[in-house]
């Protein structure tokens, strides 16, 4: 997503900079969007009071000059170390399933089939979870770090 401002790129990453909590407060700040500003980059995550959620996106934008004013570049993405537990987790899960399900068909019978998907029906449940919440946080999340980049930067 590119953004337009009219503000240099000092002045834009110093607004977003200033409308961040410092990071002894930012627990207790009323403010939802936290992060950190480094030129010409800046890092934001949506923080729900009182816990943290590892899965939810980060917008990282990048500010260059461009005419009169700046040109930001948004990009959404995971936190990096979320990556190893994306790949190994449904690793995990097939191995699990394969594990429990695949020898109680080749029994064939009723009972083995019942006992190996109770084994695997936490683990199914788990990954339903993981998902339902991952999905939120990218649909819900993702509209308040755009308006808050908007309002420090393009808007005023």
């Amino acid at each position: 997503m590119q953004l337009e401002s009219k503000h240099s790129p000092p002045e834009l990453l110093r607004r977003i900079d200033s409308a961040l909590p410092k990071p002894a407060l930012a627990l207790w700040s009323s403010t939802a969007v936290v992060g950190r500003v480094s030129a010409p980059t800046f890092v934001l995550s949506y923080r729900r009071a009182w816990f943290q959620n590892s899965f939810a996106p980060q917008c990282v934008g990048t500010v260059k000059p461009s005419g009169a004013g700046s040109n930001v570049s948004l990009r959404f993405r995971f936190h990096p170390w979320i990556l190893p537990f994306v790949i190994a987790f449904p690793g995990a899960l097939l191995f699990m399933i394969g594990g429990a399900v695949v020898p109680a068909l080749a029994d064939s019978s009723s009972e083995a089939l019942r006992a190996a998907l109770d084994e695997v029906a936490p683990v199914l449940l788990t990954a339903v979870i993981f998902g339902a919440v991952s999905y939120a946080s990218w649909r819900f999340d993702r509209p308040h770090l755009v308006a808050f980049v908007k309002k420090h930067s393009v808007d005023t």
